[in-house]
């Protein structure tokens, strides 16, 4: 039996600026916004050549997590495209 992750999600506080930043660097394909504006959410699936597919969210609802700094030293380059 093989065993298959159908998608990873995360987080952004700027679903645009992420699209855009893993359709420009990483060939991406953007699929249409899922919308709840009864919860204040919203997310979209990317999804990379090889097949694997990232679903990034966003919500008006939950505050932003902060990260320790060894945390933030390490997400350095994740933060330019997804905020």
């Amino acid at each position: 039996m093989t065993i298959k992750i159908e998608h990873v999600a995360l987080w952004t506080r700027d679903l645009v600026q992420c699209k855009a930043f893993y359709t420009d660097y990483f060939g991406a394909t953007a699929g249409d916004d899922y919308v709840n504006s009864a919860k204040g959410f919203r997310s979209c699936f990317l999804e990379f050549d090889e097949g694997a597919r990232l679903e990034a969210m966003t919500t008006t609802t939950l505050s932003p997590v902060s990260l320790e700094p060894v945390a933030r030293h390490a997400c350095r380059a994740w933060q330019k495209g997804c905020r």
